[in-house]
């Protein structure tokens, strides 16, 4: 019955893990460097809790987008790492849980050995024992390491801060994955967009083959016309198969980042929209502090320097004494002549405290104290490039805007003089070299456009990517473990 009521009293002692649970560490309150306040350019609006590409409107996007968040083996990968950082917090815990084993033996020997063991032969009534004797024994133990100076605490701390690491990464490839969707679904766009503009410049040209041809039977045109514009003609045919590569390929991307094979990637994806969407004003992209909770990437460098400096607090204690409280209850058996049983139980603490191991403590503080350092350089340098891929985002969809309605003002222009000069031509005014000239420029230009945009929304894309948001926060799907 004592021990019994040791053993309760034990566990009724131990503390959980729960109990360690604390606040964020005090000396860590400043984990990064302060960038600056305001972007070079953009706007310092704060960012939206919705994700960026439901500004779009684009049903369509927006399917693309989710079926990837659930079907991305990639995606799949970053959620099993998670779980093993999982994995590794419960693993961090059981140190705070005592350890409850059944242990049990059974021996035979000859009974001439007895005469050697401590106490001599046992007691047989005057019998005699048999040539072989057995004895065994079963016995509860249970023992209890109490975490005097905190290193269990750190380590769990650390790897929970590990957790959350893993889980930021996740967050990470899953908002990279979104920006890689998108960008295919564009290119998708675009391509089949350049189809039809490749097609009606097929049809344009044919049918001003047939205007010549006429115009050459009366005598109004003459050969070179015709073959010059039967030329135009083969070279608009000629680009209408590469177009449609472009959009074929662009297509076994998407469904490839989407985790589908190309049989259930034509029943699965929906019918994209029939044009690129025009970008209206300027993205939000808060101030450059922001990206500190924003940015997954940034966030998981915060939490990986949380785990180091938990680990060189853990390194440090590791030198520190450790008691262990110990408790058994059981009975032995002796089987001779007769079979004897006897019941034993006991309690005992046991104190380590450590001396000289070699210079291993003073090793693994260097390691972790390297570790720490490697992680703050790391943390500092994300940072800095952060920033920066924001103001090239920025500085990209810039120019690139500069470049798309220089474009389209020549598109403007392009169609003016093709009308014009076509027009001239079939009132026998003009030259054909003219009409030619000015479609050339038309189908160039019409082209030159779609690529254009194609490019200024990649800009805007990046720009999404670099400066994150609220809604990266579990994006994946996964588990943080907050601490």
């Amino acid at each position: 019955m004592r021990a019994a009521s040791f053993v309760l009293a034990m566990l009724a002692l131990s503390p959980t893990p729960a109990s360690a649970e604390e606040s964020d560490i005090s000396e860590d309150a400043d984990l990064v460097p302060s960038p600056s306040e305001v972007y070079r350019r953009g706007t310092s609006e704060p960012l939206g809790s919705a994700p960026w590409w439901e500004s779009f409107g684009d049903p369509s996007l927006t399917r693309v987008i989710d079926i990837a968040l659930r079907q991305s083996h990639d995606l799949a990968a970053a959620r099993s790492r998670v779980d093993g950082a999982q994995a590794r917090v419960e693993q961090a815990t059981a140190p705070f849980y005592p350890t409850l084993t059944v242990d049990s033996t059974f021996n035979g020997s000859p009974s001439s050995s007895l005469g050697f063991q401590f106490g001599g032969l046992p007691s047989t009534g005057g019998s005699t024992l048999p040539d072989v004797i057995y004895n065994g024994s079963a016995q509860v133990n249970l023992r209890y390491s109490p975490d005097l100076f905190g290193q269990q605490r750190r380590t769990l701390r650390a790897a929970r801060a590990s957790l959350a690491a893993s889980s930021d990464d996740a967050d990470s490839a899953a908002a990279a994955l979104a920006v890689q969707v998108a960008g295919a679904y564009f290119d998708l766009v675009a391509s089949r967009q350049q189809v039809e503009v490749v097609r009606h410049q097929i049809e344009l040209n044919r049918s001003f083959v047939d205007v010549l041809r006429g115009r050459y039977e009366q005598n109004q045109a003459t050969a070179s016309d015709v073959l010059q514009q039967r030329s135009q003609l083969a070279s608009a045919r000629a680009r209408l198969p590469q177009a449609q590569s472009t959009a074929r390929v662009a297509r076994e991307r998407l469904a490839l980042l989407l985790g589908l094979g190309l049989a259930e990637a034509d029943q699965v994806l929906p019918e994209p929209r029939a044009e690129l969407p025009d970008l209206q004003g300027e993205a939000a992209t808060g101030r450059p502090r922001d990206l500190l909770e924003n940015l997954p990437s940034l966030c998981a460098a915060q939490a990986r320097l949380r785990a180091a400096r938990e680990q060189l607090h853990a390194a440090w204690l590791s030198a520190m004494p450790s008691l262990a409280l110990t408790a058994n209850a059981g009975g032995q058996m002796f089987v001779g002549s007769e079979t004897r049983s006897t019941e034993t139980w006991g309690f005992g603490a046991n104190i380590s405290l450590p001396i000289f191991r070699g210079l291993s403590e003073r090793a693994t503080v260097r390691e972790a104290r390297a570790a720490v350092r490697e992680a703050e350089h790391t943390l500092e340098q994300a940072v800095l490039e952060a920033v920066s891929n924001v103001e090239s985002a920025l500085a990209s969809e810039a120019e690139l805007r500069e470049q798309h309605q220089a474009d389209e003002e020549l598109l403007e222009v392009a169609q003016m003089a093709f009308q014009v000069s076509r027009d001239s031509y079939l009132e026998g005014v003009g030259t054909y070299l003219a009409v030619l000239t000015s479609l050339s420029a038309l189908q160039q230009a019409e082209l030159t456009v779609i690529q254009s945009q194609r490019a200024l929304l990649n800009a805007r894309l990046n720009l999404y990517l670099a400066v994150g948001g609220g809604f990266t926060r579990d994006i994946a799907g996964g588990d943080g473990g907050d601490e």
